[in-house]
């Protein structure tokens, strides 16, 4: 069978596409940077050119091709707020489009968990409202991105949303995700400092297990249904000690309050406007943190068969790839 994969060069995107390489198919990747072929070398994977934003290179990509994965897009916190949203929600109409001109079969969209917003006192299901405004573009983009696809399966597409939530794991991890990145950090300076004095949690998801999810959506999944891809949740303190047992026992874990927080980004935005560098942290990024993220899969589970590998398990695995190959 032939599948397009948008997003094939990124982190969960590269592994979905080598694993429907291994199981026969023929992977069409859309890549925008011929760099990122490197990561992308098989026999049953077949390179495109393109960018999403451009609908008329997707047409060459998807022909042919009788299921879609559309997984590319940017979580990256300092882009404009306006290509955020173009490459989430604009560059999603494009492959919606391009799809449905194209008749395939099915397309699996991958969203974010991100979307529920903060959970209060239960975990969060796929059809609890969200309770809190869109303070996050990100988290916006997504949203305006999962309701283009449930125009076009208004329109008779057989399209799929999944929410992964907060992935880590091995993988190509060049763009990774924020959890990679803050595990890598950690491993590496052994010093961590964590919202508290509550034990404030979020939901967790493993890379294999969110790629088995897509798979599993694409073969079970019903048009027009919304499913959370997660993990266990956990807070941000048993998140740390977990790698600090696999780490031998090195490693601090400090809390502060908000204020601290607060101050810190406060300065950090200040030194953004002289420096005009990054900051480490925005007040976005401070009142964020200091909410909870709890959320179920029991809807995955039940109707697409998904399960979660523990996260001892899975940080375990995860902990021993970064020292093998070095933090890489």
């Amino acid at each position: 069978m032939k599948i397009f994969v948008t997003g094939a060069s990124g982190y969960i995107g590269n592994t979905l596409a080598h694993l429907l390489a291994e199981k026969g198919n023929i992977v069409h990747a859309l890549i925008r940077n011929e760099r990122t072929a490197e990561q992308l070398k098989h026999p049953n994977i077949k390179i495109f050119k393109g960018d999403i934003l451009d609908i008329t290179t997707l047409m060459p990509a998807i022909d042919g091709c009788e299921q879609v994965y559309h997984v590319a897009g940017s979580a990256n916190l300092w882009t404009n707020p306006g290509d955020l949203v173009a490459i989430n929600s604009t560059g999603t109409n494009n492959i919606l489009s391009a799809s449905y001109s194209a008749g395939v079969s099915k397309l699996v969209y991958t969203s974010s968990g991100a979307v529920m917003g903060p959970s209060f006192n239960t975990p969060l299901r796929e059809e609890d409202p969200r309770l809190t405004s869109f303070d996050m573009e990100y988290e916006l983009s997504k949203k305006l991105a999962e309701d283009l696809v449930l125009d076009y399966v208004s329109k008779g597409m057989n399209a799929v949303i999944v929410r992964p939530t907060k992935v880590f794991g091995p993988g190509n991890t060049l763009f990774s995700y924020t959890a990679n990145n803050i595990i890598k950090s950690y491993l590496k300076k052994n010093i961590v400092v964590i919202p508290g004095p509550k034990n404030y949690k979020a939901n967790f998801s493993f890379i294999d297990d969110i790629v088995e999810g897509h798979l599993l959506a694409m073969k079970h999944g019903k048009a027009g249904e919304k499913y959370l891809l997660g993990g266990e949740n956990i807070s941000y303190y048993e998140f740390f000690n977990t790698i600090r047992r696999w780490n031998n026992g090195k490693g601090i874990i400090l809390q502060a309050g908000k204020y601290v927080f607060f101050g810190c980004a406060v300065a950090q935005e200040l030194w953004k406007k002289i420096s005009k560098r990054k900051p480490l942290i925005t007040m976005k990024v401070a009142r964020y943190l200091f909410n909870n993220y709890e959320y179920s899969s029991d809807k995955a589970s039940n109707s697409l068969g998904y399960s979660i590998t523990s996260f001892e398990k899975a940080m375990r695995i995860t902990v021993g790839h970064f020292k093998n190959t070095n933090y890489a």
